[in-house]
């Protein structure tokens, strides 16, 4: 017979697999969108993991924002520097890009240009 924790967790095992099978059934396999696809796989891998759990969960310890504040903020101006490099990329590409099309088209009407202003010969 089994105790009352054991059948507790059976039921919680049970009631997250349908959930996340559920959740994943949302989402066509089809769909194009990458996100949502995404969440489709991780709902079906979670399903199998969550079937495969010896306990109902894990305690997890509740801690406020001002424990993890600073490390938030840290992580917040890294992203900040990140934006402002990348940017900084672009930037240099559209100038680069403009500077060579620029070369292309001048390039062009040089070539035009000569070829409208060659001498024509007469036989």
């Amino acid at each position: 017979m089994k105790s009352k924790g054991c059948v507790q967790a059976e039921i919680v095992r049970k009631l997250s697999r349908n959930h996340l099978e559920w959740l994943a059934d949302l989402v066509p396999a089809d769909s194009s969108d990458e996100e949502l696809l995404a969440v489709r796989t991780q709902a079906r891998y979670l399903a199998r993991v969550a079937q495969k759990l010896q306990t109902e969960g894990a305690t997890v310890p509740y801690l406020t924002y001002a424990t993890y504040q600073d490390y938030v903020a840290a992580m917040l101006d890294v992203a900040r520097n990140l934006s402002d490099t990348i940017r900084g990329y672009q930037s240099q590409i559209r100038q680069r890009r403009e500077a060579e099309r620029e070369a292309d088209n001048a390039e062009k009407i040089n070539q035009n240009s000569s070829r409208t202003t060659a001498p024509r010969r007469t036989t």
